[in-house]
């Protein structure tokens, strides 16, 4: 079903303000919690995902995974917004 491009604005909009939301919430809470604490996390997680490589195939799984999972929640948006706006648009024609 083809959507409007509308409703893919304001989802990629209502994503990218999620997405932004996380980030400013993390440098606020490092900004909180100081260099010394960011350094050890940073260090604790080279230690434990990177000095240890994960295999090709499971690194590609677990991002054809996070993919699927990405579109399914932005066509979900989508789906939810394009609903949205055809109900505001006939309540607009009726009135």
């Amino acid at each position: 079903m083809k959507r409007p491009l509308s409703s893919q604005m304001v989802a990629v909009i209502f994503l990218g303000f999620v997405f932004w939301r996380y980030l400013q919430n993390t440098y606020l809470w490092w900004g909180r919690h100081g260099r010394e604490a960011f350094m050890a996390h940073e260090m604790q997680r080279y230690d434990r995902y990177m000095a240890t490589p994960h295999t090709s195939m499971a690194t590609l799984l677990a991002a054809i995974i996070l993919v699927a999972l990405f579109v399914a929640v932005y066509e979900l948006i989508v789906a939810g917004v394009s609903k949205l706006l055809d109900n505001i648009q006939r309540r607009s024609i009726t009135q």
